[in-house]
């Protein structure tokens, strides 16, 4: 275009010979296009503009502007061809152009009024962007696919220097926008406790070391699990990319799992001690007592004839210690399972155990009760007769209370204990995990699928409130359990 300005310039009257113009635009590597204002029709057409729009310069010579544009483009540019002809200079990008083949070429066309064969005329120099069109078209189109699939990402990703100021975020998190997290320093988002864990990661991250893996805890209460990777421009490593998967609910398995695994050693651990214990007194009781009376019983035996008083003395002291082992074993047995449990239901087996505190000089019961209980599943009632035994003897034990009020009602779906006090009280969470009985309580609740609330503060009694899902005792599955 300059070159062919200077030369139009340059000749006299400022309109070049045909040849001269020839001879410029013949080696010009943008298309030229020469078109008559008034008619409209090209007049000159150089060799770029035939290759680029696959025509002759013959063919294009018999075309008017109007053949070489896309028809839903015309209006356009005809208002700026108008303006051209009034003598405005300028240029348009991006212009889509016909090929003779009906594809579409993209140029930027920059055009100048200008007198050729005595016509006013306009001068049109294509530069075909074809390509670059198509570029920037994938190149936009690649970061709208990006953009999408980062913003719809589940994950959490942020971009941060080395300082941990966050430049991007792709989406909200519980507690804060993405707007809010832009700008803020990462580690303000992190408790006090795991900051300096976040920092040696995004150290290592920046002195290139791959990727970087770090567990922290935010101050909104969530677990993320953060992948920290370097990226890099030219041969330093200028930010990091941070995926943060949300894995609070795992942590929060994990922990579950973590308390049951305890609770099952603790339940392990006492099952352990009654055995032991259940085997110290068959050892040291009825046992010893049985060996006792048989030795007795085979000196009485040996004795009868030589002296009757001593074989009947042996006999005698023989038939005790059989009557006291026979008496041991029933109270062991009671223990494991209560005979009036299994054979009675419930709320005898309740009274029973209110007897046997009365008996052991516990606080006087208040037992309020319906008059009748269908039989229940085994692990139901076993799990009531537990929770009533154990919360009995806390307050025989620990309340000092005078008094205790147990209360057994039935729902359509379920069953409910009642136990209150009027005692010392404690403070439910300074109980330590030694103490078993309370734990106890709250998971024979928590495995039959029910709750159970304890209540106390001290000086103000306390009260344990379980309800348990209802479930009746099937015939032949329970007479084969009660066995």
């Amino acid at each position: 275009m300059k070159a062919f300005d200077a030369a139009h310039d340059a000749l006299p009257g400022g309109a070049p010979s045909s040849e001269e113009l020839r001879i410029i635009y013949e080696g010009m590597a943008d298309g030229l296009l020469i078109a008559e204002i008034e008619s409209r029709r090209f007049l000159r057409a150089n060799a770029a503009i035939c290759r680029m729009l696959g025509y002759s310069e013959e063919e294009l010579l018999g075309l008017v502007v109007d053949d070489i544009h896309p028809p839903d483009e015309l209006p356009h540019i005809m208002e700026r061809f108008r303006a051209m002809s009034q003598g405005e200079a300028g240029s348009t990008s991006e212009i889509p152009c016909l090929r003779k083949d009906g594809s579409v070429l993209y140029a930027d066309i920059t055009r100048r009024k200008l007198l050729f064969r005595g016509r006013e005329c306009i001068a049109g120099f294509f530069r075909d962007v074809s390509e670059r069109k198509a570029a920037e078209s994938a190149l936009r189109q690649s970061e709208a696919t990006f953009r999408g699939l980062v913003n719809n990402m589940p994950d959490l990703l942020l971009v941060v220097d080395f300082r941990a100021t966050i430049h991007f975020a792709n989406h909200d998190v519980p507690g804060a926008t993405a707007a809010e997290l832009v700008g803020g320093t990462g580690f303000a988002f992190l408790v006090p406790e795991h900051r300096s864990a976040a920092r040696r990661a995004l150290d290592m991250a920046f002195e290139g070391r791959g990727v970087v893996a770090v567990d922290v805890l935010d101050v909104f209460d969530l677990w993320w699990s953060c992948r920290l990777v370097p990226m890099v421009d030219g041969d330093r490593v200028t930010r990091a990319m941070i995926i943060c998967s949300d894995i609070t609910q795992r942590k929060a398995a994990e922990e579950s799992l973590k308390k049951e695994q305890e609770l099952l050693c603790h339940m392990l651990e006492l099952l352990e001690r009654d055995r032991e214990l259940t085997a110290f007194e068959i050892h040291d009781g009825f046992a010893q007592q049985l060996t006792g009376a048989q030795l007795l019983l085979e000196s009485f035996e040996q004795l009868q004839l030589v002296a009757p008083e001593e074989a009947r003395q042996a006999y005698l002291e023989g038939m005790r210690l059989v009557r006291e082992s026979i008496h041991q074993s029933r109270r062991l047995v009671s223990g494991l399972r209560p005979p009036v449990l299994g054979e009675f239901g419930v709320l005898p087996a309740i009274e029973h155990l209110i007897e046997e505190n009365r008996a052991e000089s516990g606080p006087e019961v208040e037992y309020v009760a319906p008059d009748e209980l269908p039989r229940l599943a085994q692990p139901l009632e076993n799990a009531l007769f537990r929770i009533v035994e154990e919360s009995l003897t806390n307050a025989r034990r620990h309340s000092r209370a005078d008094r205790v009020r147990l209360e057994v009602s039935l729902g359509e779906r379920w069953v409910r204990v009642v136990i209150c006090d009027s005692g010392v009280g404690f403070e439910p969470d300074a109980v330590g995990p030694e103490r078993f009985g309370l734990r106890g309580i709250r998971e024979r609740a928590r495995l039959l699928e029910g709750r159970a609330e304890i209540e106390s503060a001290p000086g103000r009694g306390t009260r344990i409130r379980v309800e348990l899902p209802l479930v009746p005792r099937m015939g032949a599955c329970s007479d084969a359990e009660s066995l």
